[in-house]
């Protein structure tokens, strides 16, 4: 026979355990030199082994209870045990391998197993060896697999137990001389069938389930399995029919059968001792096969396990264990791909989903953040420098109010800012109470702090000498809005915000009453003379005188004639005193002019030669800002950088009386825009900041 042993190699006794109907049938058996050895056959039913016993312990007096079968195997020692398993709860392969080399048949099995694992069993549950060769002369292997979801009944013991397909079985019970007829064994009650069956190109091997409650149709059933197999593979049909014979006259009235050719059963008659007849043959016969599959060829088939074996190896021990397998390596390492590249993409394009869901206006939620981007890179060049010099001087030069000139100005990197300057009344505002508004807003900003001031007494002019100095706690905190910026907004446009006021806003306010009362008093009616006409003529309102009617092409002829007309004019009958240098005495352009040319010397980074002939200005001229005339084209493109600011500031200053006409507020706007202008195109030709 194939695994009958031939050397004197001696086994320890193991116990074979078949499931019976009503309970377990066990045979305890040895191998010795080259003889199986049946020692004993027991059966226990259901019941009993539900009984269980108590046992006194020989050393410590405790009880131990056990189940009869539990008891039995300790009477002999704990034998090995094995459990058979049905055919109908395994798949069976049998690959020819077409190397001729014994040592690389087992490397070509295990290449050609990986691709013929039937039912994808874990490892546990496969078992496969190489077959010795047969007289056809050709080199085979067989695989068994026990799926996972096949989950027969175990012996009720607590010890391990080893699982042998009954396919192994009958394959330990194949003669060295070729099968006259094929050995098979079928059960009705579990409905398995293990076929063995040998043809011209090797053995061939099957195990599948042909459950019917009918014993007819079961045995139907049988014989038709065994024939489909044999015609599958290539039995001759003279064969097939009388295979078909034998298999229906062995199956007649039976409900199990085991068939073994005559050749097979005295080759087992010589080497098992302790066998009875035919019905003990029938009954224990399967068993003897998995006694003598536990040698030999077949024995890496006998190792099979209901469950996997639980070792204490720790947590690092089950990882290796786990990425040992291939196939679950792969499928961690898919499933952290997709982990890493697709949830990541979907989470993103679900939150963009959200974020936009709630945006009514997209495009300009877009064009804010732009904008918010660019700032940003900005504020960040500007943080890389150490001390930002420009921004403190804009932050400085904001918080310096009217009336107040700043005539020194010191900042040195890590000292204390110094400022020193004087302060005057300014549009009904004392010079101590502008003192105290300054170090208001300084402190107001959150950027500067340590503050010490020294005030000189007011002195003749009405003027105070002051100088403070105070330490930069945050040079780059933004503590006003981005609409109030000095990098955005320029110096002129926050210090004049009313010079930039949309006009039409005011064309329909009516003026209070007081104003009226004031304009009514200052423009009572008066005569004029003029060179074009003897006749006196009432002069209208001061609104009206103030609307700057001469024309520019007739600025320089006209309004010198209207001049000297009324210097000789009786008292009482003349301009108003709201003209400026327009409409307005010689005196009234003396002063203006003599504040000019003493504020336009040097504009630069500080505005305190601005402020000085502000001051100086509104000192002189005792009363509202004057008109300033408009100037030519010409005259703009000759002015000086400083003369041209120091125009602009009397223009600012005049837009911001409320006693003047539409007409004379637009030619105003009009000059404004384009002394600024003007100053735009010389500080881009001088390439002065």
């Amino acid at each position: 026979m194939i695994t009958i042993p031939t050397n004197p190699e001696t086994i320890d006794q193991v116990v074979i355990m078949r499931r019976r109907e009503a309970g377990w049938g066990a045979l305890r058996a040895r191998i010795d030199e080259g003889q199986v050895q049946v020692l004993e056959t027991s059966m226990f039913d259901d019941a009993a082994l539900q009984t269980p016993t108590k046992q006194q312990d020989g050393e410590d007096g405790a009880a131990n209870v056990r189940n009869p079968l539990e008891a039995w195997l300790e009477e002999h020692g704990n034998p090995l045990v094995y459990m058979l398993i049905p055919g109908g709860l395994t798949l069976s392969r049998v690959l020819n391998l077409n190397l001729e080399n014994d040592e690389d048949l087992d490397q070509e099995l295990r290449l050609q197993a990986e691709s013929h694992l039937l039912g994808g069993a874990p490892a546990h549950r496969v078992g496969m060896t190489t077959l010795p060769l047969r007289a056809h002369g050709q080199n085979q292997g067989i695989v068994i697999t026990w799926p996972e979801a096949s989950q027969p009944l175990l012996p009720p013991i607590e010890d391990p137990i080893l699982c042998i397909p009954e396919t192994a079985a009958l394959l330990a019970m194949v003669p060295t001389t070729p099968l006259s007829s094929p050995i098979l064994h079928s059960e009705h009650r579990t409905g398995g069938l293990a076929l063995v069956l040998e043809t011209e190109d090797g053995l061939v091997v099957r195990s599948t389930r042909e459950q019917s409650e009918d014993g007819a149709t079961w045995r139907a059933e049988i014989e038709k399995a065994v024939v489909e197999t044999a015609i599958t593979s290539g039995v001759p049909l003279d064969q097939i029919q009388a295979l078909k014979d034998t298999i229906s006259t062995a199956l007649h009235g039976r409900e199990e059968l085991l068939l073994l050719p005559e050749e097979g059963r005295l080759a087992l008659d010589e080497v098992v001792e302790g066998s009875g007849d035919e019905s003990w043959w029938q009954e224990w016969g399967l068993a003897v096969g998995a006694v003598l599959a536990c040698k030999g060829a077949l024995q890496p088939l006998t190792n099979l396990r209901a469950r996997k074996e639980t070792e204490s190896t720790g947590v690092v021990g089950e990882i290796m264990r786990t990425l040992s397998d291939t196939r679950t390596t792969v499928a961690i390492l898919v499933a952290a791909i997709f982990a890493i590249t697709i949830i990541p993409m979907f989470a993103a394009w679900l939150r963009l989903a959200i974020t936009e869901s709630k945006i009514a206006d997209q495009a300009e939620l877009k064009a804010v953040l732009a904008s918010s981007t660019q700032q940003k890179g900005v504020y960040n060049e500007v943080a890389k420098r150490s001390w930002p010099i420009t921004k403190l001087l804009g932050d400085v030069a904001n918080c310096i109010p009217l009336g107040i000139e700043a005539e020194t100005i010191i900042i040195q990197e890590g000292d204390s800012i110094i400022l020193r300057g004087s302060a005057g009344e300014y549009q009904g505002t004392s010079p101590t109470d502008l003192l105290q508004n300054m170090m208001n807003q300084f402190k107001a900003t959150n950027i500067f702090t340590d503050f010490n001031s020294s005030v000189e007494p007011i002195d003749s002019g009405g003027r105070v000498e002051f100088s403070f100095t105070f330490r930069v706690k945050n040079a780059y905190r933004q503590v006003r809005s981005f609409e109030n910026d000095f990098a955005k907004i320029s110096h002129a446009r926050l210090r004049y915000p009313h010079a930039f006021e949309d006009e039409e806003e005011t064309d329909d306010s009516e003026p209070s009453s007081s104003s009226t009362t004031a304009l009514a008093t200052e423009s009572a009616p008066s005569t004029t003379t003029s060179e074009d006409s003897d006749a006196p003529a009432t002069t209208p309102p001061s609104r009206t005188v103030a609307s700057r009617s001469d024309t520019n092409s007739s600025r320089s002829g006209n309004s010198r004639a209207s001049s000297s007309s009324n210097s000789d004019a009786p008292p009482g009958v003349g301009r108003s005193s709201l003209l400026g240098p327009r409409g307005g005495s010689s005196a009234t352009r003396s002063r203006s002019s003599s504040s000019s040319s003493r504020a336009g010397g040097s504009l630069q980074g500080t505005s305190g030669a601005t402020r000085r002939s502000q001051s100086t200005g509104a000192r002189g001229s005792g009363g509202p800002a004057p008109v300033p005339e408009s100037p030519t084209d010409s005259e703009l493109r000759a002015m000086s950088l400083s003369e041209a600011k120091d125009l602009l500031t009397r223009v600012a200053q005049a837009r911001q009386r409320d006693d003047l006409d539409d007409a004379t507020k637009a030619t105003l706007k009009q000059d404004f825009d384009r002394i600024l202008e003007q100053m735009r195109i010389k500080q881009a030709s001088e390439g002065g900041s």
